[in-house]
């Protein structure tokens, strides 16, 4: 059964692209995130900063999620 759920995370992250879009996906699942131009590439938020590619990790982990509810 975990060679299924492996195969499973690396289709996500292969499928997903890299470029900061706004938006990814698989099957059903959509998932949309802020972006920020590069000039405003981290924003502060208190003492953190947070740019796109860590949008990009959080929304890709929320498709994750999206994707265990819906088919598991």
């Amino acid at each position: 059964m975990k060679p299924i759920y492996l195969f499973s995370l690396l289709t996500i992250l292969f499928s997903c692209t890299e470029k900061y879009t706004g938006e990814v996906s698989f099957k059903s699942c959509k998932i949309k995130y802020d972006v920020l131009d590069e000039k405003e590439e981290f924003k502060v938020d208190g003492q953190h900063m947070v740019g796109n590619q860590w949008r990009l990790e959080s929304a890709k982990q929320e498709l994750a999620l999206c994707l265990c509810e819906k088919y598991l």
